[in-house]
């Protein structure tokens, strides 16, 4: 609001500068110099008039934006939160193989039925900046298709990195260990084409400049671990990379890195910065 006060300001008081040079040109005996200059004033006063509602229009334009934004934002945390709430609870009470069997069972009923005009391309992970300098996710679909059944889970894979190496080693499949650094988002029945679905970061540290993220897309019956990468630089200034792994089962199929003007972030060693194999925790959740 600031903000839009201090530019409204400046377009008046800009105008009011130029309406003072022009008084002058008011009083003049000369009636061409004068006819000109109410001409002028009226194109003053009208550009000064349409700059200020536009101004309005951008601010409110913005502010509802955020606000729907923050209500994305609400209602998947509190999704992630039952969720997770959920799963910790499952993971606890029972045994490896009855778990499996029951993510097994889950990725069936996900993958039974797929339209015949669902989308065969892969939805994008994009991190996006928040107005407060922290991060959210999101899953564009930039396809002229939708995608049906899609089923999505990040990781916060410097903590879970941490959780493994730190004190006493863990096994990557370790239950607290992998579920604790983890979001299970709720399974979206239908993303629609040229749209996007805003996700909550697990353990996202906000002082941190740098970060790495797993994401796991199963729809169409595939498995896709998308690697992704953030540079927060001087300014807020958000650079992120991005690197695609496909599997069918347990065979990786398509290894691709994206290559566009939103994904600029270069010089990624991406087998040394993601170690862990990726499709080791899937067999266990």
């Amino acid at each position: 609001m600031l903000m839009l006060l201090i530019q409204i300001i400046g377009a008046i008081a800009t105008a009011f500068i130029a309406l003072t040079l022009l008084k002058k040109d008011w009083r003049t005996k000369n009636e061409a110099i004068r006819k000109e200059a109410v001409l002028v004033t009226k194109i003053i006063v009208a550009v000064t008039a349409v700059s200020v509602v536009n101004l309005g229009i951008s601010y409110f334009q913005s502010q509802i934006d955020i606000n729907k934004l923050e209500k994305d934002k609400k209602a998947l945390e509190i999704a992630n939160v039952n969720l997770s709430s959920d799963i910790s609870k499952g993971a606890v009470k029972e045994s490896g193989p009855v778990l499996s069997n029951k993510k097994r069972s889950l990725k069936s009923i996900v993958n039974s039925s797929i339209p015949a005009n669902s989308s065969k391309q892969v939805p994008l992970f994009h991190f996006i900046m928040l107005s407060n300098g922290s991060l959210a996710g999101a899953i564009i679909n930039k396809d002229n298709k939708p995608v049906y059944n899609l089923s999505i889970r990040i990781t916060n894979y410097d903590d879970l990195l941490a959780c493994r190496t730190g004190g006493k080693k863990t096994n990557l499949a370790d239950s607290k260990c992998f579920i604790s650094n983890t979001s299970y988002n709720p399974i979206i029945n239908k993303l629609n084409a040229k749209s996007t679905y805003y996700l909550k970061l697990p353990k996202f540290n906000a002082g941190a400049k740098n970060g790495r993220y797993v994401i796991l897309l199963t729809f169409n019956k595939k498995n896709y671990y998308q690697q992704a990468v953030y540079s927060i630089q001087r300014g807020h200034k958000l650079t992120q990379a991005l690197r695609i792994l496909a599997y069918d089962g347990n065979a990786m199929v398509s290894n691709i890195v994206v290559k566009n003007n939103d994904y600029e972030l270069k010089a990624i060693n991406w087998n040394r910065g993601f170690p862990l194999p990726l499709n080791q925790p899937s067999k266990n959740f």
